[in-house]
């Protein structure tokens, strides 16, 4: 079994404020020599606010917005060669190179 993962994190101060966050983290697990189940699971936030501006006396001003997204993705992986042999960089399948 394998575990990886890595994370992101930003923040920007222009006209308005954003802070984002960004992680994720994937298992990998050999079930068998030809076979690997995958789970990989994110998640996602986006934090945006911007000062208090008054356009138009009808509009509501927009002054905080928050964005979630996440999910999860499995995967059952079957590889196989079919017979093929492997190539050597730069040759061809099933050549010997002479020393």
């Amino acid at each position: 079994m394998s575990i990886d993962g890595n994370a992101r994190w930003t923040r920007s101060d222009f006209a308005r404020s954003e802070t984002s966050v960004f992680a994720n983290i994937a298992l990998s697990w050999r079930l068998a020599r030809n076979l690997a189940l995958l789970g990989v699971y994110y998640e996602n936030r986006t934090d945006t606010s911007q000062p208090l501006t008054v356009v138009s006396p009808i509009a509501q001003p927009i002054v905080f917005e928050s964005f979630r997204d996440r999910g999860l993705f499995l995967t059952l992986r079957f590889d196989a060669r079919a017979g093929q042999s492997t190539a050597p960089l730069g040759g061809r399948p099933a050549t010997v190179q002479d020393e």
